[in-house]
C-alpha cells in the first residue's frame, strides 16, 4: 500500500517516542485494544440517538487520531462533537460515524501490520 492512499501514519508518534520503539508498539498495541469497543460504543450511540454519549466517545478519540496519524478524518470528528453537543444537522451524524468507523477499521488492518516493524 502505498503512502498516499495509507490512512495512518506514525511519524507523530515515532518523534514523541524519541526513539522506543516500545512506546510506539504500546500506543499501537492499546489502540487496536480499545478500537472495537470504541466503535460499539459510537454505533450504539448512534442507534439509541443518545448524542451526548456519542460526542464524548468521539472526543475520547480524538487524541489517538494524532498519535496513529488518522488525520482525515479529525475534522469529521470535531464536526461530529459540535453537531451532538448543538443538537444540530443530526441527519448528518450517521454518514459521519460511518466515516470515522469505516477509516479506522482500515487504520486499524494497517496498523496490525505496521506495528511489527517496531
Amino acid at each position: 500500500m502505498d503512502a498516499i492512499s495509507k490512512k495512518t501514519d506514525l511519524t507523530f508518534l515515532v518523534e514523541l517516542s524519541e526513539g522506543s520503539n516500545e512506546f510506539v508498539r504500546e500506543m499501537v498495541e492499546e489502540f487496536l485494544l480499545q478500537l472495537p469497543d470504541t466503535i460499539s460504543k459510537m454505533q450504539e450511540y448512534l442507534d439509541d440517538k443518545k448524542w451526548i454519549e456519542l460526542r464524548n466517545v468521539a472526543h475520547k478519540l480524538k487524541p489517538s487520531l494524532d498519535f496513529m496519524g488518522l488525520l482525515s478524518i479529525k475534522e469529521i470528528v470535531k464536526t461530529l462533537e459540535k453537531n451532538c453537543v448543538d443538537q444540530v444537522n443530526l441527519e448528518l451524524v450517521p454518514g459521519m460515524v460511518k466515516e470515522i468507523i469505516d477509516t479506522c477499521s482500515i487504520g486499524a488492518e494497517e496498523l496490525k501490520i505496521e506495528v511489527l516493524k517496531y
